[in-house]
């Protein structure tokens, strides 16, 4: 279910970049600062990285998720041990959707921004990202504290 989202997400992603493509000015904002504010323009290609860049963490974390003891961790745990699996597949789910919606905000932001229809990315992206981060991080490492050796 979870990969599935996932799936969905990156497909919207590719799908906002795709359809708005066409009403894309010549430059666009490329970057926001840390109040949310466009700091930096590009040229209308560059829309296409944020697609690029969730297409290579969508990959990644697929292939850590496939093999475990790529995720490094700061318990020793039984890795082999049924439950731990669960817990780092689902780990690696969540901060894979966790990116996906992220990424997702930030195409949408950076098309309606080119398109002049909103004024910046917000000023809560970046906590609010952030926290989402280290809230998923935090609570699986916290479960899988319970197995540690």
């Amino acid at each position: 279910m979870l990969e599935a989202l996932a799936c969905f997400l990156f497909l919207a992603i590719v799908g906002i970049v795709a359809t708005n493509w066409s009403n894309l000015p010549a430059t666009v904002p490329i970057h926001f600062n840390a109040l949310g504010n466009p700091d930096r323009v590009g040229g209308r290609g560059m829309v296409w990285l944020i697609p690029l860049v969730a297409a290579v963490q969508f990959v990644l974390l697929t292939v850590v998720s496939q093999n475990t003891r790529l995720i490094n961790l700061p318990v020793a745990v039984d890795r082999s041990a049924p439950e731990v699996q669960a817990l780092l597949l689902r780990l690696t789910l969540v901060l894979k959707i966790v990116f996906l919606v992220t990424f997702l905000y930030i195409a949408w932001s950076m098309v309606k921004n080119a398109q002049g229809h909103a004024g910046g990315i917000g000023m809560w992206f970046l906590p609010v990202s952030t926290a989402t981060i280290f809230l998923a991080l935090g609570f699986y490492l916290r479960k899988l504290r319970r197995y540690q050796k």
